[in-house]
C-alpha cells in the first residue's frame, strides 16, 4: 500500500512525521513536509506561521538543490501564504518563478493552477482584464480535469463576471462547479454565489430565474452555512415565492426561517430581530394573499412580541396595524381598538427616537449631559412641554400651570420623556438614552437609541411609584 499524500495529513500527524524527518537530517523530507503544514496552516487561518513554513521550505529547496518540483511546490505554499497575509507583491513573484519550473518540466496543469492564482490575486488588486485572461488561461489548461484547482478559477472567474454585470455566466459557472463534484468550502461557495446571481435576477424582477438559482443553492446552505446566512436565503426565496404568486409555497420557506431562528442556541439580536420580521411577512401573507385573518392573527402577534423584544419600534406600528385591520375582518371591534392603540402609542416612540437623535445626536456627549426633553404627543410631530419653573413640589399653581401646558402640547393625552441615564462600571459610567412613555394609566420604559442600532429602543423597567418626581407630576397632570 503506498504511503498517505500529505494532504491528506493533519496538522498533528505532519508534526510528527516533521519531527522524525529533522531528527534523521531528511533535508528533502523537512521541505515536502514544510509546504504540506504551510498549507494545513492557511486551511485553520494561521497565515503567518504558514508563511514562516514556506519560507523555510523555499530555503531548504535552494540550498540543497533539491527537485525542481519540489521547489515549484514548495514556492506555491509561499505564493498561498503571502496572498492569504495581503503582501501580493511576495505571492506573484513566489507564482512566476513557480510557473517558470513548471513550464520546464512540461507540468501543464500544475501551470495551470499557478496560473489561477495569479489571476485571483489581478482581481484583488482590482485588474479585471489581466485578472479574466489569467484565469481563462488557467482553465484552457485544465480542460477536462476536475480537481478542486480547476473549480477554484471557474468560481473566481464566475465572481468577475457577476462584478462586471453577467450574473447568467456567473450563476452558470457556479452551478456547473456545484454540480460537479465539489465539497466543502468550494460546495458553499458555489452556493453563496447562485445566491447572490439569484437576487440580481430578483431585482430585475426576474422571480423565476431567481427562484430556480435559490433551489439549487438551498440544500448547500442547509447542509453547511450557518444559520443567520440560511435564514437569509430562505426569506429570499419566500419573498421570491410571494411577488410570484405562490403564497402557499412562500409561507412554508418563511415558516422553515423563523423556526431556524427560534431554535437557535442565544441568538443575537440581528436574528431575533429577522425572525420579527418574517412573523410579520407571515402575518401579511396570510392577512393579503390568503384572506385568512384567523391565521393572520396569530402570526401577527407573535410577531408584535418579538418585535418589542428587539426594540423595533417601526415595525411595532406596522404590526398593529395588521392586527387592526385584522380584527376588523374578524369583526371584533374591541381588540381592533385595542391595536389602534398600540399603534398610536408606538408612532408616537418612533416620532420621539427620531426627534430625540435630532436633538441629542446620535450617542450621548462624554462630557456634560444634554437636558432632559419632554415631548408631547399630537398626532403628528412631538411638541416640546415648557415645564414651569421652579420645583415640582411648588404646590398647586405648578401642577395647574403643568396641565395647561400640556393640554396643549400633548392633547393626544400622552408625553414622553428623553433623558441621558448613567451607570457605573469598571473603568467609568457608561451612558445611554433613557424614553418614558407616560400616560395617566401608566408608564412604559425603553432605552437605547444610540450606538450601531439608533432606531432600537428595547424595554427596560419602569421606575417605581414615587421614584420619578417628574414623571409622577406629569401623570398626575394627565389624569
Amino acid at each position: 500500500m503506498g504511503e498517505t499524500p500529505l494532504d491528506k495529513l493533519t496538522r498533528q500527524e505532519l508534526q510528527q512525521r516533521l519531527a522524525h524527518a529533522l531528527a534523521v537530517g531528511d533535508e528533502q523530507a523537512v521541505a515536502q513536509i514544510d509546504a504540506g503544514m504551510s498549507a494545513a496552516l492557511l486551511v485553520e487561518g494561521d497565515a503567518a506561521a504558514a508563511r514562516r513554513q514556506a519560507d523555510r521550505s523555499v530555503a531548504l529547496c535552494r540550498e540543497h538543490h533539491l527537485p525542481d518540483a519540489l521547489l515549484a511546490r514548495a514556492l506555491e505554499a509561499l505564493g498561498n501564504a503571502a496572498k492569504a497575509a495581503g503582501d501580493g507583491e511576495a505571492a506573484t513573484g513566489a507564482y512566476l518563478e513557480a510557473i517558470d519550473l513548471q513550464s520546464r518540466h512540461g507540468e501543464k496543469a500544475a501551470v495551470a493552477a499557478l496560473l489561477g492564482s495569479l489571476g485571483g490575486l489581478a482581481a484583488r488588486s482590482g485588474d479585471r482584464d489581466k485578472a479574466r485572461d489569467l484565469l481563462a488561461s488557467a482553465l484552457r489548461g485544465t480542460a477536462g480535469a476536475a480537481d478542486d484547482g480547476r473549480r477554484r478559477v471557474e468560481l473566481d472567474l464566475a465572481q468577475i463576471e457577476l462584478e462586471d454585470g453577467d450574473d447568467t455566466s456567473a450563476a452558470r459557472r457556479a452551478l456547473r462547479v456545484l454540480q460537479g463534484g465539489a465539497e466543502g468550502a468550494l460546495a458553499l461557495q458555489s452556493a453563496r454565489l447562485l445566491q447572490l446571481c439569484g437576487e440580481v435576477a430578483g431585482r430585475r424582477s426576474e422571480h423565476e430565474v431567481a427562484r430556480r438559482r435559490y433551489e439549487f443553492a438551498l440544500p448547500v446552505l442547509r447542509r453547511d452555512a450557518p444559520i443567520d446566512v440560511l435564514v437569509g436565503l430562505l426569506r429570499l426565496l419566500g419573498g421570491v415565492c410571494r411577488r410570484a404568486g405562490e403564497p402557499l409555497a412562500a409561507r412554508g420557506y418563511c415558516e422553515e426561517a423563523v423556526t431556524l431562528c427560534a431554535a437557535a442556541e442565544a441568538p443575537d439580536a440581528g436574528l431575533v430581530d429577522i425572525r420579527g420580521a418574517l412573523l410579520h411577512e407571515l402575518g401579511d401573507i396570510a392577512l393579503v394573499d390568503q384572506a385568512d385573518a384567523a391565521a393572520a392573527v396569530g402570526y401577527l402577534e407573535e410577531a408584535l412580541s418579538v418585535s418589542d423584544a428587539a426594540g423595533t419600534l417601526g415595525r411595532l406600528v406596522l404590526v398593529a396595524s395588521a392586527l387592526h385591520q385584522a380584527s376588523l375582518r374578524l369583526g371584533d371591534p374591541a381588540a381592533a381598538e385595542r391595536w389602534r392603540a398600540v399603534q398610536s402609542r408606538a408612532a408616537f416612540a418612533v416620532a420621539v427616537g427620531r426627534e430625540a437623535s435630532r436633538l441629542l445626536g446620535d450617542s450621548p456627549a462624554a462630557g456634560q449631559d444634554p437636558p432632559t426633553l419632554v415631548l408631547g404627543d399630537t398626532g403628528g410631530a412631538p411638541h416640546a412641554v415648557r415645564v414651569p419653573g421652579g420645583r415640582v413640589s411648588d404646590g398647586v399653581i405648578w401642577r395647574r400651570r403643568l396641565t395647561a401646558e400640556l393640554r396643549r402640547a400633548a392633547p393626544r393625552g400622552r408625553v414622553a420623556v428623553v433623558r441621558v441615564v448613567r451607570r457605573q462600571k469598571a473603568g467609568g459610567s457608561v451612558a445611554s438614552l433613557q424614553m418614558l412613555i407616560v400616560e395617566a394609566s401608566g408608564v412604559e420604559a425603553r432605552k437605547g437609541g444610540c450606538g450601531p442600532s439608533p432606531e432600537r429602543w428595547r424595554r427596560a423597567p419602569a421606575p417605581k411609584p414615587g421614584a420619578d418626581r417628574l414623571v409622577e407630576a406629569l401623570r398626575a397632570a394627565l389624569r
